[in-house]
């Protein structure tokens, strides 16, 4: 299932098969360049060891990338390693601790929507599969009355020959 961006259950068919494509060229190029911000870490890794801004930087990078393709939990474990970072490097009051933070409780609010979300269609499904139980249960009511309607006609129509003979 795609996570997309827009409703897409109010678009036209046409509409929907190109933001499918888009969607999934943007996830294509964000898979790239995910490849290259990991890349990037494990060079700031060995070069300044693993306290430097620039490694914090890669991870929030990294965070960045992860949540915009909706890998939320991907996205937090990048952030905080960033925040612990810039905590210890640059304090609390810093513009990137701040942003860091910031993206920390965006994407937590995302996994509380994500959960809501789960519940929802979860209580959806569930009404569904009640009503269309409920409607099987009549539908199969219905279909044993029409049967023993005939039955009788039949019967009726049997006996009446077995008199004219």
């Amino acid at each position: 299932k795609y996570d997309l961006p827009v409703d897409y259950t109010k678009l036209h068919w046409a509409e929907r098969k190109q933001v499918r494509e888009q969607y999934i060229e943007e996830q294509e190029k964000n898979d790239d360049t995910l490849i290259g911000y990991g890349k990037a870490l494990s060079i700031r890794l060995r070069g300044f060891g693993e306290n430097s801004y620039d490694v914090g930087a890669s991870h929030h990078n990294i965070g960045q990338v992860l949540m915009h393709k909706g890998q939320y939990e991907q996205a937090l474990e990048s952030f905080r390693k960033a925040q612990l970072i810039f905590l210890c490097d640059q304090g609390d009051d810093h513009i990137n601790t701040i942003v860091c933070n910031n993206d920390i409780n965006q994407v937590l609010q995302k996994l509380k929507e994500k959960e809501e979300n789960k519940k929802t269609i979860e209580e959806d499904e569930k009404e569904e599969e009640e009503e269309d139980e409920e409607e099987e249960e009549e539908e199969g009511e219905e279909g044993e009355e029409g049967e023993e309607g005939e039955e009788g006609e039949e019967g009726e129509e049997g006996g009446e020959g077995e008199e004219g003979d």
